[in-house]
């Protein structure tokens, strides 16, 4: 547990506050118990992201980078776009 403690407070380090993150597998959860008691703190524990969340984050992703296309370029894509909308195939609600 050392080792761990040394090296995820390096994420926090001069002052700053970090977040680590610790990936564990079932056959594993017997010595997380033991850190945490050694360690007299709990671990926050989460899931995997649902199928939703990991949707959600590619979509503000790929809007982000779609908003760094020159407007000059944008004409080029708009017929495709256009025909998609009309195929049902995209739709634009807001």
């Amino acid at each position: 547990h050392d080792t761990y403690v040394h090296r995820s407070g390096r994420t926090g380090r001069a002052g700053r506050k970090g977040t680590s993150i610790l990936l564990f597998s079932g056959s594993e959860e017997r010595k997380l118990s033991m850190y945490e008691r050694s360690l007299q703190f709990k671990f926050v524990r989460a899931g995997p992201p649902s199928p939703f969340e990991i949707t959600k984050a590619g979509a503000i992703y790929a809007s982000k980078k779609l908003d760094k296309v020159e407007m000059d370029v944008v004409r080029h894509f708009l017929p495709h776009a256009r025909t998609l909308m009309n195929k049902g195939l995209i739709n634009i609600a807001a």
